[in-house]
C-alpha cells in the first residue's frame, strides 16, 4: 500500500480553489465536506471516470465534484428542476417559486466550473425513481452523490439505482445520513442492505456517509488510518466505518 503524504492536514487545493464559490452558490455543502472530497481524489486509485449527482439543486457540490473530471469523461446531473418539482414528496432542495433552478445550475457550472466550464455535462430531468441504470452509465462514474429524494424509497432505489453506475475503485457519496432532519435517508440505507445492497460504508464526515465496493474497502481504510486527523471508528451500519471529526 503506498504511502499518502504525511503531511496531508486538509487544508488543500480544491478548497482553496473553491471556497468563495460557496459564498455564491446555494446549497448546503461545509469545507469539511470539500476537503474530504479533496482528500479522498487525491489517493493513488480511482483515477479515471466521470461523476455524477442524484439531486444537484444548483451545484454547489456538484462544482467541485466537476472539477476533478477531465474533459474526455462525462459527468451526470439529475434533478427534478422546475417543473418537476411536484414530484419532490421530502421537499429536500428547491429554489423559490419562479425561480428557475435549470438556469441557475447551468450559469454556476459555466462560470464556476473552471476546468470543463460545464460543456462535459449531460443533464437528466427525471424523478430518480424513474431510471435504470443505463440511464446514467454502467461503471461509468468515479464518484457518485446521492442528493436526491430524502425519503426512505428514494434514498434506497437511488443507492440501488448508482451501484451499477460506480467504477470498482468509485465512491458513492450518501448525503444526509443520520441527519435529524431527514431520517428518511437513514432508513433507506438499512432497508438497501437489508435487501442485498452490494455498496458497503467505509467513511462518514459531517452527514455525509461514504461507500465503495466491498473489494476496495480494506484500500481506503488503510489510507484513511494515514490520515493525521482526529477521528474514530464505528460500527453502527455494521461495518467498520473511519469518522472524521
Amino acid at each position: 500500500m503506498p504511502r499518502i503524504d504525511e503531511r496531508y492536514d486538509f487544508q488543500n487545493k480544491l478548497l482553496e480553489e473553491y471556497e468563495f464559490v460557496m459564498a455564491s452558490v446555494d446549497g448546503w455543502v461545509t469545507p469539511h465536506d470539500i476537503r474530504f472530497l479533496d482528500f479522498i481524489s487525491s489517493l493513488p486509485m480511482n483515477n479515471e471516470g466521470g461523476v455524477c449527482e442524484i439531486g444537484v439543486h444548483v451545484g454547489q457540490y456538484f462544482i467541485p465534484l466537476n472539477l476533478l473530471v477531465e474533459s474526455d469523461f462525462e459527468s451526470v446531473a439529475v434533478d427534478l428542476f422546475d417543473e418537476g418539482q411536484k414530484y419532490n414528496i421530502s421537499f429536500s432542495g428547491g429554489l423559490e417559486e419562479n425561480d428557475d433552478q435549470r438556469s441557475f445550475f447551468k450559469k454556476y457550472c459555466s462560470v464556476y466550473d473552471v476546468k470543463n466550464g460545464g460543456d462535459n455535462i449531460r443533464i437528466i430531468d427525471k424523478d430518480s425513481l424513474t431510471l435504470v441504470p443505463e440511464d446514467l452509465g454502467i461503471r461509468k462514474f468515479k464518484f457518485i452523490s446521492v442528493d436526491g429524494g430524502h425519503d426512505k424509497e428514494h434514498a434506497e432505489n437511488d443507492l440501488k439505482l448508482v451501484e451499477r453506475c460506480i467504477t470498482q475503485e468509485g465512491v458513492v457519496i450518501l448525503d444526509d445520513f443520520y441527519s435529524d432532519h431527514f431520517m428518511g435517508v437513514t432508513e433507506g440505507f438499512f432497508n438497501y442492505k437489508s435487501n442485498g445492497g452490494s455498496l458497503v460504508p467505509f467513511a462518514r464526515c459531517d452527514e455525509k456517509l461514504y461507500l465503495c465496493n466491498y473489494s476496495v474497502k480494506h484500500m481506503y481504510i488503510e489510507y484513511l488510518e494515514q490520515l493525521k486527523v482526529k477521528k474514530i471508528k464505528d460500527s453502527s451500519t455494521d461495518y467498520e466505518v473511519v469518522v472524521i471529526l
